[in-house]
């Protein structure tokens, strides 16, 4: 995605394996400061997405939780568009889909994440400018 006209994209996609726990996922998004995290697989293809919705589902206190493991947890409908799709088309396809993260596919590879904030912030400052 075009840094000047369109949304950023995580340089850096975080995510978590298919075998982490639920201690490693909430780890990972307390040290990256993200609310949702991609689960891949060894090839790095995406299986699903772990954010705040799935987490709440989770009594931590529950004996065991804390060994479940992210494919368990995760949401299994990728919500994806491609590199090329304009912040309109992202926010269109986040309230079509009722979510705050809509997955960056390119030639069938996850490349970034974008999140309803990120769409927020472009909105604020192309409207400054």
């Amino acid at each position: 995605m075009n840094r000047n006209t369109q949304l950023d994209k995580n340089a850096g996609l975080d995510s978590v394996r298919l075998e982490a726990s639920l201690e490693d996922v909430l780890v990972k998004l307390r040290e990256t400061g993200r609310h949702c995290l991609p689960v891949v697989d060894g090839e790095q293809r995406c299986f699903g997405v772990i954010g705040a919705t799935d987490l709440a589902k989770i009594d931590q206190r529950e004996s065991g939780a804390m060994s479940l493991r992210a494919w368990e947890l995760c949401s299994h409908e990728l919500v994806t568009v491609n590199e090329a799709a304009s912040p309109k088309e992202v926010a269109e396809v986040m309230l079509r889909h009722g979510v705050h993260h809509v997955l960056i596919r390119e030639d069938g590879r996850l490349t970034g994440i974008v999140s309803s904030m990120d769409v927020i912030g472009h909105y604020v400052s192309t409207a400054q400018g």
